[in-house]
């Protein structure tokens, strides 16, 4: 059967091509920051230690509790080593960290990672 109108013009019959949509620099520079942590962090949980992270530019030290990403800024919240409740935001293209495992200076807490 034949079609007119509307539906040849826009081709509504036709089923719809499915497009693979790629993650922006933020995504991938945040998915590798939480594989490398998520890493790290099952060496802390064998070791009965915490994730703790340097960041290289700043020289702020955190013992991690929740890694999150937002637009194109990563924030990462923790706490210091005086246990004061810290939370560091920084641009994807300008995060440089050190992931360690150590002593846990806080109660520990399961370290969360999300995107928001």
């Amino acid at each position: 059967m034949a079609r007119s109108g509307l539906d040849s013009i826009l081709n509504l019959s036709e089923p719809k091509a499915d497009y693979i949509v790629s993650p922006s620099l933020p995504e991938l520079a945040y998915n590798t920051i939480v594989s490398q942590a998520k890493q790290v962090e099952a060496e802390a949980n064998a070791k009965n230690e915490a994730l703790i992270v340097t960041l290289t530019s700043g020289g702020v030290r955190l013992q991690v509790q929740k890694v999150a990403f937002q637009g194109q800024l990563l924030i990462i919240q923790g706490f210091d080593q005086e246990g004061a409740s810290a939370t560091v935001v920084q641009h994807y293209s300008q995060v440089s960290i050190l992931f360690q495992t150590a002593a846990a200076w806080c109660d520990k807490y399961p370290v969360e990672y999300q995107i928001t």
